[in-house]
């Protein structure tokens, strides 16, 4: 189970707490508190020994010594498996409460509310034409094969639209008042609907279009009637246990669909277990079998080298049923069914610095871990 290598752009700011946290902008992100009191351990993951889930110990005890010492840049660590939390590793300062940045692995989320939606009748099927939700898509000026965009090309990273690379990862690592970046923020309807398309009737794989993802959180809030923060913290965060999340507005106050959610690392570890569960948290249905299975099957097919399919806003690896979210900078949210394990890294990286290959975790420590 060898981690491809992922190259990893260091955008992400450290030192973000639980209460009142710095934005990209420099502003700050007021963290929501969603009731209830913080569960306990046992109350959100059942704790347990490695040995007693058939994992060395002794070795997962010598990666956080390594963790300690040698990667200060770690935020978190947690690994799940058969649903117990059987290691958990914070940097210095930072407790199982703090919330992490989780960049791109906000587009999951956003996928996971597409599921809630069809499970809840708020959407009726994924072939739908974002026409549907978004009149502005059949507006003059805007192309007309715009209007036949379905929600499934979208989730997939198949919608057509030209994504243009140039300067976006500088945008996200310096942050989107960096001159020319005004194209890519705020998230607007209008430049996200007025693209060009590719002149190809063959839509292809264009994964960091994180424009796909804000059009789906805005057709999420069309669908149901509110924004799409209170449809998350109803529908998904509240039923998961989540106590407390934050998420980035955008310079014109909106929640942008693809990046800018902070959880806690046991929050983020939740969504994995979902999948892994099929669509159940606790015995109740939040989104659909099918949709849970079509997610992470591969849709298109990416040809980097890193991974070989794309799911619905899911990465699949070459080889295995493994998949991951991930974001440039270090976060990873990854998911291994054969071995019914949840691994979350979130980690600190300033933007003055270059982000390292952290798969040495996997590849020296977890994996060779599993004993059965």
């Amino acid at each position: 189970m060898k981690i491809s290598r992922t190259i990893l752009i260091a955008i992400l700011l450290s030192g973000l707490g639980s209460v009142s946290l710095p934005a990209v902008s420099g502003a700050t992100i007021p963290a929501v508190e969603l009731g209830g009191q913080v569960p306990s351990l046992e109350e959100e993951w059942p704790s347990s020994s490695p040995d007693a889930q058939g994992m060395d110990g002794a070795l997962l005890g010598q990666l956080r010594e390594v963790l300690r010492e040698d990667a200060p840049h770690i935020r978190s660590l947690l690994v799940v498996r058969h649903g117990r939390l059987v290691f958990e590793h914070y940097g210095k300062g930072l407790g199982a409460d703090d919330l992490h940045e989780i960049g791109a692995i906000t587009q999951s989320f956003t996928a996971t509310l597409v599921g809630v939606a069809l499970e809840k009748g708020l959407l009726h099927q994924l072939d739908q034409p974002i026409s549907e939700f978004l009149p502005e898509a059949a507006e003059t000026g805007v192309d007309p094969r715009v209007r036949n965009i379905t929600i499934a090309d979208l989730l997939a990273m198949k919608s057509g639209f030209v994504w243009t690379q140039e300067n976006w990862e500088d945008c996200l690592f310096y942050g989107f008042a960096k001159e020319g970046c005004g194209k890519y923020e705020p998230e607007s309807l209008d430049y996200a609907l007025r693209r060009p398309l590719t002149p190809s009737p063959k839509r292809e794989l264009v994964t960091n279009d994180i424009m796909n993802s804000h059009l789906l959180s805005e057709i999420l809030a069309r669908a149901g009637k509110t924004d799409v923060a209170s449809l998350l913290e109803t529908n998904l965060l509240q039923p998961l246990g989540v106590p407390r999340y934050a998420w980035e507005d955008n310079s014109k106050g909106v929640k942008p669909g693809g990046r800018g959610l902070l959880l806690r690392g046991r929050d983020i570890a939740k969504l994995g277990k979902l999948y892994l569960d099929h669509g159940l948290w606790c015995g109740k249905r939040l989104i659909p079998a099918d949709y849970a299975k079509a997610s992470t099957t591969e849709q298109g097919f990416e040809s980097s080298g890193y991974f070989t399919g794309y799911g619905y806003h899911w990465w699949i690896l070459s080889g295995s049923d493994n998949f991951f979210s991930w974001s440039p900078g270090g976060q990873s949210l990854a998911v291994y069914p054969a071995q019914d394990m949840v691994v979350v890294t979130t980690t600190s990286y300033h933007r003055t610095q270059t982000a390292r290959d952290d798969t040495w975790i996997m590849n020296d420590f977890i994996t060779p871990a599993i004993r059965q």
